[in-house]
């Protein structure tokens, strides 16, 4: 899976930003102070924790990788989805 993600930060969002790669503009779920200091235009390189659900991909993103293995480890308690864990 995608472990790591470098692109350049093209859109900020409430709980997302978008990341340019390679001309692919990929939608990151991210914590608000991943949010806060990202930087618009600015190339970045980020942790990512990859979840397939029913009817979706989603990507979210971290700047180091304790906060990645953090968010894996809320995940992994039953009844705690990626949505609450990035919170």
């Amino acid at each position: 899976m995608l472990y790591t993600l470098a692109g350049i930060v093209a859109l900020k969002k409430d709980n997302f930003f978008v990341l340019e790669v390679g001309g692919f503009g990929i939608k990151v779920f991210a914590p608000l102070n991943v949010l806060r200091d990202l930087q618009m235009g600015k190339t970045t390189k980020i942790f990512t924790s990859f979840k397939v659900k029913e009817d979706a991909f989603e990507i979210y993103g971290f700047l180091n990788e304790e906060e990645m293995n953090f968010f894996e480890l809320l995940n992994s308690v039953n009844g705690v989805g990626p949505k609450t864990a990035l919170n």
